[in-house]
């Protein structure tokens, strides 16, 4: 299935810096099903709205699992089905690329 990400809980939002106001964040949730444990993550990736906007670590970004504090491996495989998305599937829809990368259906709980 879709690496294990819940790609329907993605949710991506324009937000305001809480520590510099005049700062614009991208904030991107999402659900992720750990594969050892069975257990569904909800993990929040923030970074920098701007061209080459760097991520912004923790406490901005964060995974509720044991390491999320630090850049654990379900944000890093958040961000490699992203990429291969972007290179890959560039012209298909939300939709299609659900389609072709099925969720667990833990995962819409």
């Amino acid at each position: 299935n879709g690496g294990n990400i819940g790609l329907s809980t993605v949710m991506i939002r324009n937000v305001k810096s809480k520590l510099n106001q005049d700062e614009n964040l991208i904030a991107i949730k999402f659900k992720c099903l750990s594969k050892e444990r069975s257990i569904v993550h909800s993990l929040y990736m923030v970074f920098e709205n701007k061209d080459g906007g760097d991520y912004v670590p923790s406490p901005s970004s964060y995974c509720t699992c044991e390491n999320g504090a630090l850049f654990c491996s379900h944000m890093l495989c958040f961000l490699y089905i992203m990429r291969g998305i972007q290179v890959r599937w560039r012209d298909k829809t939300k939709e299609e690329i659900e389609k072709l990368m099925p969720e667990d259906r833990r995962l819409l709980s």
